[in-house]
């Protein structure tokens, strides 16, 4: 009898991490329900999420133990502005990487949607216009946006970069440091030339694109303290801007963060809202390949 009580509790428990899971993902994994999971060998493997429950059940449960840090005070200050979040821009999806089908935007509909803005009056901001605002509790002109690209692909500089100079846009690519030498990610060379156009900050996205939270208090300190050092030594720049892998960070990770002097980190919950008390664990909004243009335009007023 105590067995079946054991085992009635665990389906509750992992029924209710589905829930949760639903209800914070659902509209942006809706068509792909994917889980990605990064390893020190395979940098891109993925498994479909409902193929093992204990472990869709443990990420979610990270998230949700995250989401403790994630408290608003009285005296918070307050912006809102869309955080554009992309990865791949490409029209075709190889073979075997159909599960990071969401991931990708076709080059076209970057073209519309980055038309889209200038056209109708939106300004690409900095991430250091963003941080002057959070810190000296100053408004961002109307119409504000950032836009981020996470991993620094070969994509980016041969598909994007041509886009982003059409429109005289400003963008973010937060770079995975340790993969100037991997063929599908941009080289030194590339990342030099997309920095000296002035339109595109290279900024940090850890040093292997491990999960955070899970590998050992040293190669966590490591990810996050070398991939600065490498990025500034290799670019001459000051790297002051982090973006989690898949997300993923607890307040050990946020308090390493600070040491290591980034101003700013960003997650991927989604929302526009940005609030001064989380200028280490930020909101941003997935653009996937399945937005169409008018999905987009309501991305941008969420």
């Amino acid at each position: 009898m105590k067995f079946f009580k054991k085992v009635f509790v665990a389906v509750l428990i992992v029924g209710g991490l589905l829930s949760f899971f639903k209800e914070f993902y659902w509209e942006e994994f809706s068509n792909v329900n994917i889980i990605e999971l990064s390893t020190e060998k395979v940098r891109e493997s993925q498994i479909l999420a409902t193929s093992s429950a204990i472990n869709l059940a443990r990420e979610v449960a990270s998230i949700s133990a995250r989401q403790k840090l994630e408290i608003k005070t009285e005296n918070d200050f307050v912006v809102h502005v869309p955080v554009l979040m992309y990865h791949y821009v490409r029209d075709a999806v190889p073979p075997t990487e159909e599960l990071s089908y969401h991931l990708s935007v076709k080059v076209a509909e970057l073209d519309r949607q980055f038309e889209y803005l200038s056209k109708n009056g939106f300004q690409t901001i900095s991430l250091n216009d963003l941080y002057e605002s959070l810190v000296n509790r100053t408004p961002l002109p109307p119409k504000s946006v950032i836009i981020t690209f996470d991993d620094g692909y070969r994509d980016f500089y041969q598909n994007a970069f041509p886009i982003i100079k059409k429109y005289n846009l400003r963008v973010v690519s937060f770079y995975v440091g340790n993969y100037t030498n991997y063929p599908n990610y941009m080289s030194w060379s590339m990342l030099k030339e997309i920095h000296n156009s002035g339109l595109v900050d290279v900024q940090s996205h850890t040093l292997s694109h491990f999960l955070l939270t899970k590998i050992s208090p040293d190669e966590r300190r490591r990810e996050i303290f070398e991939s600065k050092r490498l990025l500034e030594e290799g670019l001459g720049k000051k790297i002051n801007y982090l973006a989690y892998p898949y997300g993923d960070y607890n307040e050990e990770v946020v308090n390493l963060a600070r040491e290591a002097g980034y101003r700013l980190a960003f997650s991927t919950r989604p929302g526009n809202t940005l609030t001064s008390s989380e200028q280490l664990f930020l909101n941003r909004v997935v653009v996937s390949g399945f937005d169409t243009l008018e999905t987009f335009k309501a991305k941008l007023s969420k």
